[in-house]
């Protein structure tokens, strides 16, 4: 059985509907905050982070990119079933390690208006 599908191009400019996963949010709520919530406690707008997740040099490791104040938090594990429970610990540190992004795009735009 091959869980690859062919996906239909939707047309039109139609937002996708709220993210809800009531476990995920149950089990990391600050991961889901960080991946969910549009806008800060004052209300005003932010953009969403994104999670990356990858294996490399026998690791498991995640990047969770804080676009909207160009910041990044690492994590890695040797196992996955622990990576996202690392992460969610690191995100509800009084001060997690997060480094600034080297992405080119400016905190907030995710580069648009810069030619890409």
């Amino acid at each position: 059985m091959s869980f690859l599908r062919k996906h239909q191009s939707q047309s039109g400019d139609s937002k996708p509907p709220p993210f809800v996963d009531v476990d995920f949010q149950n089990s990391y709520p600050a991961l889901f905050e960080f991946m969910s919530c549009p806008t800060y406690p004052d209300g005003s707008s932010r953009q969403l982070s994104t999670l990356t997740l990858f294996r490399d040099d026998n690791l498991w490791k995640a990047c969770l990119n804080e676009k909207d104040q160009g910041l990044v938090l690492f994590v890695s594990e040797d196992r996955f079933g622990v990576l996202l429970e690392a992460l969610e610990l690191l995100l509800q540190e009084e001060r997690p390690p997060w480094r600034k992004s080297t992405h080119k795009g400016k905190p907030g735009t995710s580069g648009k208006g810069k030619g890409t």
